[in-house]
């Protein structure tokens, strides 16, 4: 019996889970670098969509920043 030996993967494909259009939940500190431990929390959109025919990916996001 003989085996063939697997397919080699470049692992391009790899994130395409991420391709669409999500809704995201962000927050932040109030304060950064000044010992704050307060969080804003804010809402967004990420659209991400692939670049060099899959080879990467791109996000485009909108993000309703509380102020």
């Amino acid at each position: 019996m003989t085996h063939s030996p697997p397919a080699e993967r470049n692992g391009s494909r790899d994130f395409d889970f991420f391709l669409g259009s999500w809704r995201t939940h962000h927050r932040r500190l109030v304060k950064r670098l000044a010992g704050c431990t307060e969080w804003a929390e804010f809402d967004g959109l990420t659209v991400t969509c692939p670049l060099l025919g899959g080879a990467g990916n791109i996000d485009d996001n909108v993000i309703n920043l509380p102020d």
